[in-house]
């Protein structure tokens, strides 16, 4: 990973979903983005080494309490820590320059030739002269208007909006696209019944984690896996000793 790229892209509704995300406390948090961060910026490793990782995630001597889970976010090598995500990150950049150079040097090619002359480009039949002014461009047409719900797609939405309001005392503004699609792929997964189920449980006892990030439908698909299983899902993840 080129230590000169400055930035990547970050997906904040897949952080804030992840299980591992969701059991950390703030001082873990700060720590994995730390880690994030410079693991970007050296090049997309860092060493395997208690001591570094420990004053680069700026927890110190407390780096043995907080390590188990911030790692689990990593592949912890012999000598070498390094991130899944963060590479696939810097695969699409170097992948995206390579398309934009191509398409630089081609349309020199055909600008100026092989001889280093500039070459005129050949104006479209009709139209019009480099000197006359651009005409109007036209109005796309305007997108067609969502489906309206119905069925049991229609009863999920409206029993989740129900208790969102009963909850927070505020209307839930819902999203015909983004909100419409995740109660249709809850429904294909968990049917009606299993999806207010799940809707009673968000609501019904939340965790601390809900109440200050605000109930969305994005939230509780996040959490769908625990929520159904009432609570053994805890038990069941386990992440490896990386010791």
């Amino acid at each position: 990973m080129a230590k000169g790229t400055p930035a990547f892209q970050f997906y904040p509704a897949d952080f804030v979903a992840d299980a591992r995300v969701q059991l950390m406390n703030c001082e873990q948090i700060g720590a994995y983005w730390l880690l994030c961060c410079h693991m970007w910026m050296e090049g997309g490793v860092l060493p395997n080494n208690d001591a570094i990782l420990a004053r680069l995630s700026r927890t110190e001597k407390r780096w043995p309490k907080v390590k188990q889970l911030v790692m689990s976010c990593f592949v912890v090598c012999k000598t070498k820590v390094y991130h899944k995500r963060l590479r696939r990150e810097k695969s699409k950049q170097v992948q995206l320059r390579k398309t934009r150079a191509a398409a630089g040097k081609l349309g020199a090619k055909a600008r100026w030739g092989a001889d280093g002359k500039r070459h005129s480009l050949p104006l479209a039949k009709n139209g019009p002269s480099p000197s006359s002014s651009p005409s109007t461009p036209k109005k796309k047409p305007a997108a067609p208007p969502p489906v309206k719900p119905s069925g049991d797609h229609a009863t999920a939405i409206a029993y989740f909006v129900e208790a969102y309001e009963k909850t927070v005392s505020l209307p839930y503004a819902f999203s015909a696209g983004k909100d419409g699609k995740i109660v249709k792929d809850l429904l294909a997964t968990f049917n009606l019944d299993g999806f207010k189920t799940m809707v009673d449980r968000y609501f019904g006892d939340p965790d601390q984690f809900s109440k200050d990030n605000g109930f969305s439908l994005q939230l509780m698909r996040g959490k769908a896996n625990t929520l159904m299983s009432a609570g053994a899902i805890e038990e069941e993840i386990k992440y490896p000793s990386i010791d």
